[in-house]
């Protein structure tokens, strides 16, 4: 099972950049997107991951996974959130990606 950590995104100052999250594999950043999660699957699918590969996620400050699904899965799925709740919602695959 592959792990992806989330942070928030930062530039060159150290200032958050407002709605963008770095998603990190094993102490590499793969991207910086507003949807971390399926662009992080999508640059590992187009990297030549399986897309039946185990994927969990979390944010850098939790001890515990939030979210667990395959590659092919995240690349197809979006977190939309409203408020405090967050939701699941198929979406078209990102621009560019192969999956």
């Amino acid at each position: 099972m592959l792990h992806i950590v989330f942070r928030h995104a930062t530039d060159r100052f150290g200032n958050r950049r407002r709605g963008q999250f770095a998603a990190i594999l094993d102490g590499q950043q793969l991207c910086i997107s507003p949807r971390p999660l399926q662009a992080a699957a999508n640059v590992l699918i187009n990297a030549g991951y399986d897309p039946e590969t185990p994927i969990a996620a979390r944010p850098c400050e939790a001890d515990f996974d939030t979210l667990t699904m395959s590659l092919g899965d995240a690349a197809s799925w979006r977190i939309e959130e409203s408020g405090n709740v967050s939701a699941l919602s198929r979406s078209a695959p990102l621009a560019g990606s192969a999956a």
